[in-house]
């Protein structure tokens, strides 16, 4: 978090300390919990329950950026017993203006950056005096409005992120006439600064320094320090406010209303509540927040701290792909309940034991109903962790046990459309879509072709549509037996009759769900199609305000449900109105709607997003981050917001960040990194309401934890009786334990002259034959000696029984099928899969299957869309044993974007089609040869950079292409300098397509030219920005990011003007 942000959040808090009802409260006493609307209207509510009158009045901006200069309104609010009202900055709300005047205020304190216009009008009212407390930056207004408190007892100091620190005070400081003082950023203070005689810290060292004579409160974390702040100084703990400790901006109003009663303000998270010496089970807590921030379960705590019963549910299988959690009678979130986030499932598929996700969570009053993406295996069990943002604390239950011997059933069946029927089973389906022959419908020896089937409500519905209408008479539906639930078991053939009536009534909306600024879903009251899908006619307010995109009838419409999409035209906060256009649509018997208006409630999402869970995927070598919420794609797609550091401390670079709703996928740009434990730190990421996640540091284990797989085949060399045999796995294998590759006991062979297995450490131990074992190329290969034992490739095979790898992952059968052998002459090596890079011009990694011993530069050559091409392999350089380097020789460098010209380059081997006669020389110790003739994609690793050009003069204005110069290697950047608007127009030229930059991420001279507009944004190539003043040559310019298509960038990307600036009139 930035600076700036800091101290506008710890504003806030003080800002609103005077902003509770004490009224309400008083007005119902045995409330426990009190919420908070949006700034403007909330302090208006207050207002009305607080003050019937006010001769005094302090009016502060609500713009999100300039609330930071209401930092000492607080104390001067409870000094002047004045309520504090918010307004626009820039115009003056009209309901605070009729509030101002009803109050029969005298005097009106406006704050900060309340503009002149907006302090001219509250001078206009009658009989105001208006006073501008507000200083040349944020401290110095806060300290100009301190300077209005009269004899302040003390002073409060606070670090510049020291927001949670603040709210901890805050009740205590507007009760006990205390200021509250911000650190700078280096933790030090003016004395000047320190009001009143007694001065607290509150915070660390590294936020505030030490003062002489004050006392420090301070914790490891927030609620530490709040828990310290409550033992030393002195609350009425009858009464306590819990508010959020990690959200903060909901419970930011409860301060003034503590303070009238010497309350303490209790901050808490989700899942967690501390003992606080004082209070007991007998004292009152009232929250502050709705239940996603402050829940019931974390209220029934509140005296007893993280000692609670543990909650009580009961999960079973419903079916293969369902099962259900009943909730004890406890207050859970909805929200929580209905995150799929908050959910864990492991179970068996196919005899494997994995995880499955978790796709839908439905609640039905006490019964939480669960849908897995893919059903487990029948008679199976299976585990379920429920997360303790939900529970209270984490809860596993196993031995889930999932036995389905039921036959599916129809349920029912009804004509819902003039050529549609539904017929609802008992359970799951599979493969509705594709069961058309599976229904026959006919009426007065009619018979109906069927369309199509499209399953609906997890395959629980069918919608059958057929070729024709039907008439107003008797159908009869038959359902044939090929039907089956995820168990196998088939539907009884069955027929109905069921009776045709039109329905002639429009639909209508009866309901929404998922409401969000970004989009609703709307709730019909039968199964509708679209009638017309063009995106202006589904809108909110009014038509300016239309849906994203043209609605995909397969994608937004689900049954009687229709997904509204508002991500480019948010829905405000509040109510608000969404319509859909008359003939958008249309019930199943072609009846049109009439124009459709819905109010939808949206409530104002202030809830700071948070990090779920983060964990690396070694299978596909990603980092997966997992947020409480859908998050910003600008913001989570930055991969610049995120940094991954080594155990060493090294920085690792992550390739790619790519967002999917609340989760996050971080490709790795080390195809191969080195096991261990990292730290990722993620900062500067917004929810899509755009709060910002507060930084936060992660350990990720990068770890193996894909079981190993057993070889396709066994390697041999020899004759006779005496053979080497060569196992060889794809990963480093356990050489100690129950499951080591150094056991012997674990392999056999089969006879098939004698149709028996011999295992190899009983025929040793034995004396049948020798047998020597040893192992090879990093504990990858087993070489197995066999002397004595008359074998026959071509007949006999190979067994190996469960091994593990160096993780100890083992693998997933207890022993492989019968292997066969094949000569070692026979066995070639590959490049690795994904294995080729460029990371530059002209350099190209590769990395191969298996170890090699020589590598010839001449096997490889580059080809174009299939065809072998110019580009010349100059050299070779071995990294490892299975990498090397390839030089591109510089008169044929690879171009920077590899996939602008649409053309793929691949790295291949000699010796393919056409190429037989060539003899590939890469080999390893025992022969086995590089495969010839491959092919393998180059992947773009390049980072962008600025167009170079030789034989220039720099001593002169840039004059494009041309030679005029002995100056080589200069990048294309000159400035063009407009007298007449005194501006200068930069040019830069990039030697690939960028992602659009813009004058924000752009510094010049350290910020002493300021960026005015960028004319072209690099999506070209071509960066052109104008310029504040004159630039020289030779002058700085900084670039926070730059990113290719293929997601490579650079940070902190410098360079200069390398031209003499050229001057126009």
């Amino acid at each position: 978090m930035n600076k700036k942000k800091a101290i506008a959040v710890i504003a806030i808090i003080a800002m609103v300390f005077t902003m509770m009802p004490v009224a309400l409260f008083a007005a119902d006493t045995e409330s426990t919990r009190l919420a908070g609307a949006s700034r403007v209207e909330t302090a208006l509510k207050v207002c009305d329950a607080g003050w019937q009158s006010a001769e005094t009045v302090i009016l502060a901006p609500s713009d999100q950026e300039n609330l930071v200069d209401a930092l000492a309104a607080a104390p001067l609010a409870g000094q002047e017993e004045a309520p504090i009202l918010v307004t626009p900055k820039g115009s003056l709300d009209p309901s605070v203006k009729a509030k101002i005047s009803s109050l029969g205020a005298k005097k009106v304190y406006v704050i900060g950056a309340i503009s002149d216009k907006v302090k001219n009008e509250v001078a206009a009212l009658s009989g105001i005096t208006v006073i501008k407390l507000a200083g040349s930056n944020r401290i110095a207004t806060a300290k100009t409005i301190t300077a209005e408190l009269d004899n302040p007892s003390g002073t409060f100091v606070v670090g510049v992120e020291g927001m949670a620190d603040a709210l901890a005070v805050a009740s205590y400081a507007a009760a006990n006439n205390f200021a509250i003082a911000i650190a700078n950023a280096d933790g030090s203070i003016a004395q000047a600064d320190l009001v009143g005689d007694i001065t607290y810290i509150v915070g660390g060292k590294t936020r505030v320094k030490d003062i002489p004579g004050a006392k420090r409160f301070a914790g490891n974390n927030r609620f530490l320090t709040n828990a310290e702040v409550a033992k030393g100084l002195s609350y009425n703990f009858d009464n306590v406010y819990v508010a959020n400790g990690i959200t903060l901006v909901d419970a930011l109003s409860v301060a003034p209303l503590a303070a009238r009663n010497r309350s303490f303000v209790l901050l808490v998270s989700t899942n967690e509540v501390l003992s606080i010496e004082g209070i007991t089970n007998s004292t009152r807590a009232i929250a502050v927040g709705g239940t996603a921030v402050v829940p019931a379960r974390i209220i029934d705590r509140v005296g007893s701290g993280n000692s609670q019963p543990d909650a009580e549910f009961e999960v079973q299988a419903l079916n293969l792909l369902q099962l259900t959690v009943e909730l004890d009678d406890s207050d859970y979130d909805k929200e929580a309940l209905e995150d799929v986030n908050n959910y864990d499932f492991e179970g068996y598929v196919d005899d494997a034991r994995r995880s499955i996700n978790i796709v839908d969570a439905e609640i039905d009053r006490s019964i939480v109903t669960l849908t897995l993406k893919e059903s487990v295996d029948n008679q199976s069990e299976a585990t379920l962790v429920i997360d303790e943002d939900l529970a209270g604390k984490e809860l596993t239950y196993k031995n889930i046990e999932f036995l389905d011997r039921k036959v599916p059933e129809v349920e029912s069946v009804e004509v819902i459309g003039k050529d549609t029927v539904k017929v609802i089973f008992s359970e799951p389906m599979t493969d509705l879509d594709d069961m058309e022959d599976e229904f026959e419908l006919e009426m007065d020896s009619k018979e109906y072709s069927v369309d199509q089937v499209v399953g609906l409500d997890h395959n629980y519905e069918a919608n059958i549509t057929v070729r024709g209408e039907f008439e107003e008479d008797t159908l009869a539906v038959a359902v044939g037996s090929g039907l089956t639930d995820h168990a196998g078991f088939k539907v009884e053939a069955e027929s109905f009759e069921i009776e045709v009536e039109e329905d002639t009534d429009p639909p209508e909306v009866i309901g929404y769900k998922d409401a969000t600024k970004q989009g609703v879903t709307l709730i019909f009251d039968q199964d509708i199609r679209i009638e017309d899908d063009d995106r202006d006619n589904y809108y909110h307010t009014n038509d300016d305000n239309h849906i994203d995109d043209d609605i995909d009838e397969d994608v937004d419409l689900n049954g009687n449900e229709l997904t509204l999409k508002f991500t480019d035209n948010p829905l405000p906060e509040g109510r608000s109105y969404v319509y859909v256009s008359s003939g958008a649509v249309a019930d199943l018997w072609d009846n049109e709607n009439n124009l459709l208006k819905l109010r939808v409630d949206i409530e104002m999402d202030e809830v700071v997003p948070i990090v779920n869970k983060v964990e690396y995927d070694s299978d596909s070598n990603v980092i997966t981050v997992i947020f409480s919420e859908d998050m910003d794609d600008d913001s989570a797609e930055g991969a610049d917001n995120y940094t991954l550091v080594d155990e060493d401390g090294e920085d690792v670079r992550i390739s790619s960040a790519e967002l999917d709703d609340d989760e996050v996928t971080l490709e790795l740009r080390d195809s191969n990194p080195e096991l261990g434990t990292y730290k990722l730190t993620i900062q500067d990421v917004e929810d899509i309401a755009g709060n910002p996640i507060a930084k936060v540091t992660f350990n990720v284990k990068i770890d193996d934890t894909n079981p190993p797989e057993f070889p396709d085949s066994v390697y041999y060399q020899g004759s006779g009786s005496d053979y080497t045999f060569y196992v060889e796995f794809s990963e480093a294998m356990a050489v100690s334990g129950n499951y080591s590759i150094k056991d012997l006991s674990k392999y056999a062979i089969f006879d098939e002259s004698e149709d028996r297995y011999i295992d190899l450490e009983s025929a040793e131990e034995d004396g049948e034959f020798d047998v020597d074992l040893s192992l090879t190329d990093g504990n990858k290969s087993v070489r197995i000696a066999v002397d004595g034992f008359d074998l026959d490739p071509e007949e006999d095979t190979f067994i190996i029984n469960r091994v593990a790898d160096l993780r100890g992952n083992y693998t997933e059968r207890f022993s492989s099928s019968n292997l066969e052998f094949v000569s070692m002459e026979n066995k070639t090596i590959e490049i690795a899969a994904d294995g080729v890079f460029a990371t530059d011009r002209t350099t190209i990694e590769v990395e191969f299957e298996e170890s090699l011993d020589v590598y010839e530069v001449d096997d490889f050559f580059i080809e174009v869309d299939g065809e072998e091409s110019d580009y010349i392999i100059a050299g070779l350089e071995v990294e490892e044993d299975n990498k090397i380097i390839l030089y591109i020789d510089e008169d044929t460098m690879l171009p920077s974007d590899l996939n602008d010209s649409g053309e793929i380059l691949s790295l291949a081997t000699r010796g393919g089609d056409g190429d037989e006669d060539y003899t590939i020389e890469s080999e390893n110790s025992y022969g086995s040869k590089l495969e010839a003739g491959q092919s393998k994609p180059i992947v773009d690793k390049i980072l962008p950079g600025l167009v170079e050009q030789n034989d220039k003069d720099t001593d002169r204005p840039y004059a494009g292409s041309g030679k005029n110069g002995s100056d080589d290697g200069v990048p294309i950047v000159y400035g063009v300098y407009s007298e007449a608007s005194d501006f200068t127009m930069v040019t830069a030229e990039f030697d690939e397509t960028l992602k659009a930059i813009d004058e924000d991420i752009i510094n010049v001279n350290d910020g002493d030219n300021e960026v005015l507009n960028v004319l072209s944004d690099g999506t070209s190539g071509t960066l052109i920005f104008i310029v504040d003043g004159e630039l020289d040559r030779r002058d700085d310019i900084e670039i926070a990011i730059i990113r290719d298509e293929a997601g490579n960038y650079e940070t902190d990307f410098e360079f200069e003007i390398e031209y003499e600036v050229e001057i126009e009139d």
